[in-house]
């Protein structure tokens, strides 16, 4: 199981992840966003990391909405990982879907406010 850390970060654009990805230059302009706040170590789909042959190939995202709260989740994928999920019919793989589904869970528990005194 994947352990999450909800935390602000100073360098991620919200807006990126509603534009649409048919719009010119948009899926150029969320990777370039993700390289600079250091998001893009690793595969998203396969963990394993960037090397000079492993590449980045690809971005994913998925968009819902839990809770009436809007949440999206990108990932950098390897070209391996890419090609695997245009034979898909470009759909994210159901452990990629589980991902975001973990994540969105995380965030909007971390926005309850707590109750009670300790």
């Amino acid at each position: 199981m994947t352990t999450w850390t909800a935390k602000p970060d100073p360098g991620a654009d919200p807006l990126l992840g509603l534009l649409p990805f048919e719009a010119p230059g948009v899926r150029a302009a969320i990777a370039s966003n993700l390289a600079s706040t250091g998001h893009d170590t690793h595969c998203g789909q396969c963990k394993k990391p960037f090397t000079a042959a492993r590449k980045r190939r690809g971005v994913a995202r998925v968009t819902h909405i839990d809770a009436g709260v809007l949440c999206y989740t990108i990932w950098v994928l390897c070209g391996r990982c890419l090609a695997e999920m245009k034979r898909n019919g470009g759909k994210v793989s159901p452990l990629l879907m589980a991902e975001a589904r973990e994540a969105a869970e995380a965030g909007l528990l971390a926005l309850t406010p707590a109750r009670g005194s300790a």
